[in-house]
């Protein structure tokens, strides 16, 4: 910084008399007052003053443009003539109230306390005229500044450290009492790493926070690693914004948008990209870029109208709508750059924690791969030398079965316009949604048809039936049977269960407990040979297991016989697995896949996933009808999530026919159930944070009534009350 003599230059002595008498001073005033004032250069990015240094007296900016800041939000941007630091001012002994930054060459005329002290004994009028602009300055500009942005006026009246109760809290990390300072962020209080995986954001008092949550109150925190659910989402969506952010500045006439989640990975559609494999190269050699530079997260608040403004300019169309329904007068909003996001849970605080990321081209999208500690396991081990090859390979697969599984779901909902959250939430509002309801159920039911048609053409003689939890697998099967009934087909159906090995030889998983979702834990040779001999035309006793004595009878089932129009149904964890039943013929099995999987989206970043869309259905199924809680619900989710990815999810590519089980409005019948049931969570239960995640993904849904829903539809699965 440079500080000069008035009357060195000219210039900035006639700028300063002509803010003075614009501010409202008389040209006597001016006199009497502009010899206190000293010039000051303010480089690009330097603060011309910061929040606790001492106050200097009265500043005037007389060029260039500045920001103010306090406790890292940013609430105004003032230009030339503005008064700076008003309150400072008033009381020329405090302290500096906020940090003032200059955005560009600026200069800064200012006039001590000192100095003004002998202008109060030679022209006291005039000093009594500033402190009257000043005043007004204060309360007509800054105050002004508040009351448009309320989010702005909450953050600096309202919570610590602006108003500390205390210079320091006490809070338990990790179950250690400690004395902290006030303010201190919570990623500082815990470790890089805890039981070998990477801390990527913080449990406060149950609720899951960014590292870079300011630690104001009393408080328990624990870490959240990569190695738990929350922890890879809080990975994965960084990640996501990350790749958006390196999209649009090496595409900037492109339109990119995370498309869906493909379990540890995301599925990402550019349109305007000429060439998707050079698009992927440069924008992960941008990316690169940005991890090695730890690009920080900028968390701010932005009004409603602001950031609708904001989301509208820079192409996020859907998360402008999205604001016409938010709930609060405010809005928190992230970037690892220029790209603003609407954040769908805490992110990591800066890039450097995605090394290791993996962004390829794959038939017209492209694959997005966090590094390894933000995945879940793609099989029992992947400690191989192959390992990045096989989750490469696991993600191309999965990302085309999904596109296939989703193409009709995704035209029929363009035909009806609903093609995000805010256009669902729209018909709720405008009474359309009932359309929208009968053309999905109608959709679920031609489907079920076709599958049925397509499983009599095909001749065979079973039918294999598998999807993960809480897919809708019941009704489907249900409707399934309907259907081939009135093709003139018998369905027959038998049990997995049946075919458990004794208990004793059941064989255990990695902590010493039975695994019996394990392949093993089946008699395959019993269960191959009893539909051998029944595709032949034989009569078969069936297996039965006795789940009371833990032991299982070869021949203690059913007896049957399955004739030319005839069809066995095998439901089950394994019902894909081709290894079931590779001894008979290939066209005498026909396996269809059930998962609920066209979501959503919110905005270009986030869509609801079917995973949580699933453990919703699930805790709702639940309460309703077998009394489990949600707190329970969830805390078995890990467990029912490790049998799929080692059991379901591998073979599903494998079905013959795949029926996308989601229903486009059914999270606005849920969210009446899921909210009462989620709330029951206690909060100092493990199972609180993801229960305060999935009620708040449910807060963007407007709700409907469940007596809107068919009685036939899948959806009474989950809610009935019977």
């Amino acid at each position: 910084m440079e500080t000069r003599d008035p009357g060195v230059t000219a210039g900035h002595e006639a700028r300063l008399r002509d803010q003075l008498q614009a501010a409202g001073l008389d040209a006597g005033d001016v006199e009497a007052l502009a010899p206190s004032f000293r010039f000051r250069d303010v480089a690009d990015g330097e603060n011309a003053y910061t929040a606790g240094e001492p106050s200097a007296g009265v500043g005037l900016l007389l060029e260039g443009e500045v920001e103010l800041e306090l406790s890292g939000l940013v609430f105004a941007r003032e230009g030339p003539g503005a008064i700076l630091d008003s309150m400072g001012a008033l009381s020329p002994g405090n302290v500096r109230n906020v940090t003032c930054r200059a955005l560009g060459p600026c200069t800064v005329a200012e006039a001590s306390a000192r100095d003004l002290e002998e202008v109060v004994r030679t022209a006291p009028s005039a000093m009594w005229r500033l402190q009257r602009i000043l005043a007004a300055a204060f309360f007509d500009v800054f105050a002004a500044r508040l009351r448009e942005r309320p989010e702005a006026l909450d953050q600096l009246l309202l919570p610590e450290p602006v108003l500390r109760r205390h210079s320091s809290v006490l809070v338990r990390v990790d179950g250690e009492e400690r004395e902290v300072p006030t303010g201190v962020p919570a990623g500082d209080l815990l470790p890089e790493t805890h039981d070998g995986d990477r801390v990527v954001a913080a449990t406060i008092d149950t609720y899951v926070s960014s590292l870079g949550t300011p630690v104001t109150s009393p408080c328990s925190i624990y870490a959240v690693t990569t190695g738990t659910v929350e922890g890879r989402k809080v990975v994965r969506r960084s990640l996501a914004l990350l790749a958006l952010e390196a999209l649009g500045a090496v595409l900037p006439e492109a339109t990119s948008l995370v498309e869906r989640s493909i379990g540890f990975g995301a599925l990402l559609a550019v349109s305007g990209a000429d060439d998707l494999d050079d698009a992927a190269r440069r924008a992960a050699a941008h990316m690169q870029q940005l991890v090695d530079a730890g690009v920080e997260l900028r968390e701010e608040w932005w009004t409603v109208p602001e950031a609708r403004a904001r989301l509208a300019a820079q192409g996020w169309t859907l998360a402008a709508d999205l604001l016409a329904y938010w709930p609060q007068r405010a809005v928190p909003l992230v970037a690892y750059g220029e790209l603003y996001a609407i954040p769908a849970g805490p992110m990591l605080p800066d890039a450097g924690a995605l090394e290791g990321f993996r962004l390829f081209a794959r038939d017209g999208h492209l694959v997005l791969i966090p590094p390894s500690r933000g995945r879940e396991s793609l099989r029992a081990s992947v400690a191989d030398p192959d390992a990045e090859r096989a989750w490469d390979a696991s993600a191309a697969d999965t990302a085309d079965h999904i596109t296939r599984m989703t193409a009709a779901s995704h035209r029929w909902l363009a035909t009806l316009g609903v093609q995000s959250v805010a256009s669902l939430n729209r018909a709720c509002v405008d009474g359309s949604i009932h359309d929208v309801i009968r053309v999905a159920e109608g959709s679920h039911e031609r489907r079920v048809t076709r599958i049925a048609d397509a499983l009599v053409e095909s001749g065979a003689h079973i039918a294999c039936l598998a999807g993960p939890t809480s897919s809708g697998k019941t009704t489907t099967l249900a409707r399934l049977r309907v259907q081939l009934q009135v093709a003139g087909i018998r369905p027959l159906g038998i049990s997995l269960d049946d075919y458990y090995v004794d208990r004793e030889k059941t064989p255990r998983d990695e902590h010493g407990d039975y695994d019996f979702e394990a392949f093993e834990a089946l008699r395959i040779d019993l269960l191959q040979d009893h539909l051998g001999r029944l595709v032949a035309g034989g009569e078969v006793t069936m297996a039965r297991f006795d789940f009371v004595e833990g032991k299982s009878y070869s021949e203690g089932g059913q007896r049957l016989r399955i004739g030319e129009r005839d069809l066995l149904i095998l439901e089950g964890i394994h019902a894909l697995n081709p290894r079931l039943l590779d001894s008979l013929p290939s066209g005498e099995v026909f396996r269809v896949y059930v998962c609920p999987q066209a979501m959503l989206p919110f905005d270009r970043l986030t869509s609801f996933s079917a995973t949580d869309l699933r453990l919703i259905r699930r805790t709702v199924r639940d309460r309703r009808h077998r009394g489990t809680s949600a707190a329970e619900s969830i805390a078995r989710w890990g467990s029912v999530r490790r049998g799929e990815r080692l059991h379901i999810f591998p073979f599903q590519h494998l079905a013959d026919e795949m029926f996308d089980t989601s229903l486009v409005y059914e999270l606005a019948v849920l969210r009446v159930f899921a909210e009462r049931t989620l709330l029951e969570v206690p909060q100092d239960h493990a199972s609180y944070p993801t229960a305060f995640r999935l009620l708040q993904l449910l807060n963007h849904f407007v709700a409907i009534h469940p007596d809107a829903v068919p009685p036939t539809s899948l959806l009474q699965e989950f809610i009935s009350g019977h």
